[in-house]
């Protein structure tokens, strides 16, 4: 069975179709560059600091986080564009943990649990960091990130057991 089409319903057809996907493309690629680029920066101001981010993370446009598994240390950057990369130093860390700030809320019979924060807590004999992975200010919703804090969690835990092995 041959279908009748028009030659030009299918050529209107067509370009409806394009005219649809085109911004859709434009917006794409633009997104992609951007983080290209930034991915970019962050990883040249850490080698302008000596360091070498073998293991690095991008999300949200904004957050930024790698390791130089070398020299033990953990690079965070919690406002790419804006701010400069902020450098903790694993050796002195002791103990961590993924930290959560959370709110309940009771509507009718229903309690709804609301994360306003999440966070890797980084402590020191001298002194805490937290290394922040979602903020509710920012952000209306969660998009993985108690996965990345998780990911980064085993990350950092075996650079750190890495380095006690070696002492």
């Amino acid at each position: 069975m041959i279908l009748d089409i028009e030659p030009i319903s299918l050529g209107i057809s067509l370009l409806l179709i394009a005219a649809f996907i085109a911004p859709l493309y434009v917006y794409t690629k633009r997104v992609k560059e951007k983080n290209r680029f930034l991915i970019q920066n962050q990883l040249a101001q850490a080698k302008n600091l000596g360091f070498e981010l073998l293991e690095y993370e991008m999300w949200r446009g904004r957050y930024f986080l790698g390791i130089d598994q070398s020299r033990q240390y953990l690079l965070f950057n919690p406002e790419m564009g804006t701010s400069e990369l902020e450098v903790i130093a694993l050796s002195k860390i002791n103990s961590t943990g993924v930290s959560q700030e959370v709110r309940t809320l009771i509507s009718g019979k229903e309690k709804v649990i609301i994360i306003d924060k999440i966070g890797i807590e980084l402590k020191g004999s001298d002194k805490s960091t937290y290394v922040e992975v979602f903020d509710r200010t920012y952000y209306s919703d969660l998009n993985g990130e108690k996965v990345i804090a998780q990911k980064w969690l085993g990350i950092i835990k075996n650079a750190i057991s890495s380095q006690l092995q070696r002492n």
